[in-house]
């Protein structure tokens, strides 16, 4: 089971560079990693990576993420409910919604469930996230949830790094394969409190909100009382038998 034992945070990839396409790559090099990478992949079942065009340094491929989303989401739905339990067991695309009336309802995705993501290098990582959501048809705010850097050793996470807005998620998935690096991977969690701009969301967004901080607040509350009622009888228990005890000594000095 993957423990917790500390969380960084580190803007700076080391990969991705500065400026509008975020590469520092050139055209040549990243023809070479791409090379590399799908020769290590022959026989396994992840899919190679390909440039877009000749022309361009612009290439595609898949990467996997990892839904770790606490908070019940908000999803609209058409004629099949189920197709993202579906979908993430697959990690295959769902077909395009094509029914005009749909139903929004509000549900748990499984935790830690591992999805396979088309996406290309041009691609950053607010709109993976935009990607990732509107795959599964998940109405919120895209700005509520981030994407994250995961470093796992031993089985325990030992750094977690947001992923800046502007870099190129598909780049960094190159690095990692290329490097050899399997300790890292992309995971998909809601975003810091402290980084939501909430003059960003729209009336309905911020009643959600509260509404969703009402039902943690009321779990958190029935957890604690229940925890404190356990012990409370575990105390009066013990108090009965202390009493039992006492009274069952006093019984046999008064026999005598």
């Amino acid at each position: 089971m993957l423990q917790h034992t500390n969380i960084m945070d580190d803007a700076d990839s080391g990969y991705s560079g500065s400026g509008s396409a975020g590469f520092t790559l050139t055209k040549e090099e990243i023809c070479s990693k791409i090379r590399a990478y799908n020769e290590s992949i022959v026989g396994k079942s992840s899919g190679a990576m390909t440039l877009i065009s000749n022309d361009s340094d612009s290439f595609q491929g898949c990467i996997n993420v990892c839904i770790c989303i606490d908070r019940p989401i908000n999803m609209s739905l058409s004629s099949r409910p189920t197709s993202i339990y579906e979908a993430l067991q697959r990690e295959s695309e769902l077909s395009p919604q094509t029914s005009p009336k749909s139903t929004v309802t509000h549900e748990q995705l499984p935790h830690n469930a591992i999805v396979s993501l088309h996406t290309s290098s041009s691609n950053t990582a607010i709109e993976v996230v935009s990607i990732l959501l509107n795959k599964f048809k998940i109405t919120d705010n895209p700005k509520s949830f981030a994407l994250f850097e995961q470093t796992i050793q031993n089985d325990k996470e030992v750094k977690l790094r947001k992923v800046g807005d502007q870099e190129r998620p598909l780049l960094n998935y190159l690095r990692w394969s290329t490097e050899c690096d399997e300790s890292k991977r992309f995971v998909l969690k809601e975003n810091d409190a402290g980084d939501i701009m909430y003059e960003a969301f729209s009336i309905p967004e911020l009643n959600n909100f509260l509404r969703v901080l009402e039902e943690e607040e009321a779990s958190k509350l029935k957890d604690i009382q229940h925890k404190y009622q356990v012990r409370q009888k575990q105390i009066a228990d013990r108090l009965d038998e202390i009493g039992e005890q006492n009274s069952s000594k006093h019984s046999r000095k008064t026999d005598r």
